[in-house]
């Protein structure tokens, strides 16, 4: 008759070790509850529109997270939408004699356990103007499917863009430079500072290492840093 007993026993002590198991690797060494998200496999989804007025031929990232990717979604409507506005008002005001054409590809530039972050590169052309080239990056919270607002990851009274402008223009020996708070990105190492395309002598982008903005970031971002440092170190 205790047989029976003792085997439901112990079912429900290991039913409560595997619920204390999962429990202590939901939490970091410290005893708080990890923010580690998974790494994500990317695929990529097309859109594209052929038309005798217009082309529109785009490329964007499909991930695991639905709010990632409807605010992904969302960018790149509202980047068609202006394009149509555009090519529609070139036909009423000119004689246009080719199709306008948009054309979107993207890439993955960093991505952890915390942040996912994808930069956009588009080119438009409308009648004979000389192409339209422009980036966008989108920095996003895989805890929260949120975007990242880059001005709110620096100390409200750091003037962070400038500081980033003179050390790029002492990066580059140019003082033309100037960053657009829509061209930075996270990374394990630091602030990645995309830059103008339309200067052939520029790099694609400068890196601004964690030493050197440990003073402007809060320190919530600046603490993430160190936790998704890569395996050459803390910079």
């Amino acid at each position: 008759m205790n047989q029976p007993i003792i085997y439901i026993f112990g079912i429900a002590v290991l039913f409560l070790s595997a619920c204390s198991f999962i429990a202590n690797a939901n939490e970091d060494k410290d005893g708080k509850q990890s923010t580690k998200m998974p790494i994500y496999d990317v695929d990529i989804e097309s859109d594209v529109e052929d038309y005798q007025d217009y082309h529109i031929s785009i490329q964007y990232p499909d991930t695991p997270n639905n709010q990632i990717d409807q605010k992904i979604t969302d960018y790149v409507n509202q980047r068609k939408a202006m394009f149509k506005q555009k090519s529609y008002l070139s036909t009423q005001e000119q004689e246009v004699d080719q199709p306008t054409e948009l054309q979107i590809n993207f890439e993955v530039i960093h991505q952890d356990h915390r942040y996912f972050n994808v930069r956009f590169l588009e080119t438009m052309r409308i009648g004979s103007e000389e192409p339209i080239e422009m980036q966008t990056v989108l920095n996003f919270d895989k805890k929260t499917g949120s975007a990242i607002d880059m001005e709110k990851i620096f100390k409200a009274d750091k003037d962070y863009l400038g500081m980033a402008e003179e050390l790029a223009r002492e990066e580059l020996d140019d003082e033309s430079v100037q960053i657009d708070p829509r061209n930075l990105a996270l990374s394990d190492k630091g602030i990645l500072l995309y830059l103008d395309q339309s200067k052939e002598d520029w790099p694609d982008h400068l890196l601004l290492k964690r030493k050197e903005v440990k003073d402007w970031m809060k320190e919530e971002y600046l603490e993430n840093l160190g936790q998704n440092q890569t395996a050459e170190g803390k910079q």
